[in-house]
């Protein structure tokens, strides 16, 4: 980490943090010896109250079954090393999640969870994105997806069975960089996006450290496919090469937002124990466009917490609250296919109607992105 984040230096001059050092994790999850060789280089006999270590845990899974692939050799390392768990503040974007950091913790010696969903991606003086012109709607959604996940090959594939792909612009980064993209974009520009997760390194942590988990990552909201009741649908969407992958030069650098009525958020996470706003979901609310959220549940009860609205005035939005991911997923796809159904000018009309709660979401994030500087 080169810089604070913005909440990062909020919370440290609220409480005049001394901060001892900073970790990304996903800038350790594969190699354990950068986290052992920053915390040896900068562990002290004793501490002042107020020094800390700063964990930033955005947009990255770490639960293995019951427990945290991550928090167990994270906890590994701090153990061998004799360092006391309060020393840590772990900022996180992960609902609920302070369970995963201290369930074998019996004393007041816990990690200090931090919940936001507000991530560095963020940085972006929304007072210059003004909401999209209602009257430029011509097309009924986008789907902007990041690396092939089930949850995502699914809803293509959705699109596509469902004839739903001209009424989509549609965007989808794929891991093998196999893919090409829908004919609204233009090709030019188009790159390749490769994520690919390595075997962890764990030759050189000293002997007490060696049980650190020495295999590639593993996603628990990928399990859920291997017995799915829907379809399995990889080699069906990537076989038709109809989707193109373009990568973006910000996140918030999204011109077809003037051109479309509803955002599907296809987030990072969906069958998942915690609810988890990244910067997909965030995206819309900045650009003042509704979404349909193809994400963990209860991630609209979230939003809600945090003072955003959303859409149940239009459209049923109970599939928030259905933990199974097969019941969530299809009550998306027909809400989808329901609002596919519907005329442009029903759209137009229905975005018209939605301002003022488009306006609130808007004035929310700035509000609580501002209170954060």
């Amino acid at each position: 980490m080169t810089s604070y984040t913005t909440q990062v230096k909020y919370v440290s001059d609220q409480r005049n943090l001394q901060i001892i050092d900073q970790f990304e994790i996903l800038d350790v999850d594969q190699n354990w010896q950068i986290l052992y060789n920053r915390l040896k280089h900068t562990r002290k006999k004793t501490y002042n109250p107020n020094e800390k270590y700063i964990i930033h845990h955005y947009d990255t899974e770490f639960f293995l079954h019951n427990k945290g692939l991550f928090t167990e050799n994270f906890k590994k390392i701090v153990s061998s090393l004799d360092i006391d768990p309060c020393r840590f503040i772990v900022f996180t974007n992960h609902r609920d999640s302070d369970y995963n950091w201290n369930y074998d913790t019996t004393d007041q010696n816990c990690y200090e969870v931090i919940e936001t969903p507000f991530t560095d991606l963020l940085k972006t003086n929304t007072e210059i994105l003004p909401i999209p012109k209602v009257a430029e709607c011509n097309m009924h959604f986008c789907s902007v997806m990041g690396v092939s996940r089930c949850h995502r090959d699914k809803l293509s594939y959705f699109l596509l069975e469902n004839n739903l792909v001209d009424k989509n612009y549609i965007l989808y980064h794929k891991s093998d960089n196999s893919i090409v993209v829908n004919k609204n974009l233009d090709n030019k520009k188009h790159k390749n996006i490769s994520k690919s997760q390595s075997q962890c390194d764990v030759s050189t942590l000293p002997p007490d450290c060696v049980t650190v988990v020495p295999q590639p990552f593993t996603r628990i909201n990928q399990d859920w496919a291997q017995k799915s009741r829907l379809k399995s649908v990889t080699e069906s969407v990537y076989s038709k090469k109809i989707i193109k992958s373009e990568k973006l030069q910000n996140y918030f650098d999204a011109p077809w937002y003037s051109k479309i009525f509803v955002d599907i958020v296809a987030e990072t996470v969906f069958d998942y124990p915690h609810s988890f706003i990244s910067e997909k979901t965030i995206k819309p609310i900045v650009m003042g466009r509704p979404f349909i959220l193809v994400g963990a549940s209860s991630t609209l009860t979230w939003l809600h917490e945090l003072g955003f609205k959303t859409f149940n005035k239009w459209w049923h939005e109970d599939y928030d609250s259905i933990r199974d991911p097969h019941i969530r997923l299809q009550k998306v796809f027909q809400l989808v296919h329901e609002i596919s159904n519907w005329s442009i000018d029903k759209c137009n009309s229905t975005l018209i109607d939605m301002h003022s709660v488009l306006e609130h979401n808007k004035q929310n994030y700035d509000k609580i992105w501002k209170n954060l500087i």
